[in-house]
């Protein structure tokens, strides 16, 4: 597989990983959540479902401002499914 589009990684780790339990992991009052590729994968398209639900459009720009965890990996992918443009800011 070709990657073109930074959400293409989602089908390459499915083809690649495809069992992998623990591809992203967050550490929440001392105990460790771990997401699966499966469930990256469908989290991800889950996000980009609910914000064109909510009546977000192609080409608009979503600006995020988070620390580093999942959720901002999940947002990365979903945002450019739907053709939107991500911009996120990293707090000090």
């Amino acid at each position: 597989m070709v990657v073109k589009r930074t959400f293409d990684l989602l089908e390459n780790m499915s083809e690649k990983y495809a069992d992998k339990e623990d591809i992203l992991a967050q550490k929440k009052n001392g105990c460790w959540k771990k997401w699966s590729v499966k469930e990256y994968i469908n989290i991800s398209h889950q996000l980009a479902y609910g914000l064109l639900a909510e009546g977000l459009q192609e080409g608009d720009n979503v600006m995020t401002i988070m620390n580093n965890r999942p959720a901002w990996n999940f947002v990365d992918m979903a945002l450019p499914m739907i053709k939107m443009v991500h911009i996120p800011v990293y707090p000090i």
